[in-house]
C-alpha cells in the first residue's frame, strides 16, 4: 500500500468514527425527551405493576415529578415486597442515579439485569450512569 492509499484509508476510518460519535450524541440528545419510554423493560411492563402496588404507582409519580427523595424509599418498599420486580429495581436505580448515589444505582441496575437480562431501561440507564462516572 502506498502512502497516498494509507492516508486515504486513515481519513475514511476517522470519518466513520466521527459518524458513530455523532449518531451516539444524537441518541443521547433524544433520551431526555422521552425518559418514560426508555425506562421500562418493554412496551410498558410497569403499567400492570402500578395498578397492583400503590407504592409502585406513588414511586412512578414521584419520578415523573423528579422528586428523587420521595421515589427512592417508595421503590425500596416495592423491591422489599417483590424481589423479582426488574422494573422496580430499574426505577430505584434511576432515582438513586439522579440523587447522585451511583454506587447504589449501579447495584439496583445490576439486580434489574439479573432478573431480566434484556431489560432495555436498565441497560440504557446503566450506560448513562457509566458515562456520568467516566
Amino acid at each position: 500500500m502506498n502512502t497516498r492509499d494509507h492516508h486515504e484509508e486513515h481519513r475514511m476510518t476517522a470519518f466513520r468514527v466521527s459518524l458513530c460519535i455523532a449518531a451516539f450524541a444524537g441518541l443521547l440528545a433524544l433520551s431526555p425527551a422521552a425518559p418514560v419510554l426508555a425506562m421500562g423493560g418493554g412496551s410498558d411492563p410497569s403499567a400492570g405493576a402500578m395498578t397492583k402496588d400503590p407504592d409502585f404507582a406513588a414511586g412512578k409519580a414521584a419520578i415523573d415529578k423528579k422528586d428523587w427523595a420521595a421515589a427512592v424509599p417508595l421503590f425500596q418498599k416495592v423491591v422489599a415486597k417483590d424481589e423479582k420486580n426488574a422494573d422496580a429495581f430499574n426505577w430505584l436505580g434511576y432515582a438513586l442515579r439522579n440523587q447522585g448515589d451511583y454506587e447504589k444505582a449501579f447495584a439496583a441496575y445490576g439486580r434489574a439485569l439479573e432478573i431480566d437480562p434484556k431489560h432495555r431501561g436498565a441497560h440504557e440507564y446503566l450506560g448513562e450512569a457509566y458515562l456520568k462516572t467516566n
